[in-house]
């Protein structure tokens, strides 16, 4: 988290695949490693591995799921995606309710892979569940595909209900959390999802900022080997939007 050394993330998740217990965390691991590094096919089957192998009744359910459907669509596989948010939505927090763990982990991957579909009607009607999981204190979440946490899941969902200032303010609490915790490899997700919101700002000033997020993105993305993280920002910066 500190380094952004995603390589090294992959070896040592890889030597804990070896370890006793909690096998499924260590293999997420490889698999989102292996992911941010580009390794699709590898990455993928490895998070459907996490799906078939999970145990029952645990405190991590719904995050394999979450995680799923968020890599298929960082990878751009946008229709296969599309085809498992019904695996996903039952796993989602309940309102009002206390919920395992997993299921704010899974919130923040649906989120997140809405925003990547362009689904955003759904995703910001999940804007009220996003205030719940900032409620539970977490400024860090380790093992979701996104990155993520919960500031800026709350972020894009607000973004997607075209709240723009509350969307500015978690953005703004995301960046800054993403710098002190430190969470290395989340300052420039952050950069690129907080530059693409304010490139459709009808404020010129904000859409040159916007912009220069992005391009500051795609900057530490090139450092960090986050080569779907790159595509994209490189994608977006050529459309000019």
């Amino acid at each position: 988290m500190r380094t952004g050394d995603i390589r090294a993330s992959l070896a040592y998740a890889k030597q804990a695949l070896d370890g006793p217990h909690f096998r499924y965390i260590s293999s997420t691991a490889v698999g989102l490693s292996r992911l941010y590094l580009g390794a699709v096919t590898e990455a993928i089957e490895q998070l459907e591995a996490v799906v078939a192998e999970q145990p029952t009744d645990y405190f991590y359910q719904g995050m394999p799921e979450a995680n799923l459907f968020a890599a298929t669509a960082l990878a751009g596989q946008c229709d296969r995606a599309r085809a498992l948010t019904p695996t996903v939505g039952p796993w989602l927090p309940a309102a009002g309710h206390r919920n395992v763990h997993g299921a704010f982990y899974a919130l923040e991957g649906f989120v997140t892979g809405l925003a990547l579909t362009g689904e955003r009607d759904r995703c910001g009607a999940l804007y009220p569940l996003t205030i719940d999981c900032i409620h539970t204190g977490g400024a860090l979440t380790y093992l979701t595909v996104g990155p993520s946490n919960p500031q800026l899941a709350a972020a894009l969902a607000a973004d997607a209900a075209g709240l723009a200032d509350q969307a500015r303010e978690h953005f703004e609490t995301a960046l800054r959390q993403a710098r002190d915790v430190p969470i290395r490899i989340l300052q420039p997700t952050v950069l690129y999802w907080y530059g693409r919101a304010l490139s459709a700002a009808t404020d010129t000033a904000d859409r040159s900022r916007g912009r220069a997020m992005a391009e500051a993105a795609l900057t530490n993305f090139r450092a960090l080997e986050m080569v779907l993280h790159a595509n994209l920002a490189e994608e977006f910066l050529r459309e000019g939007r």
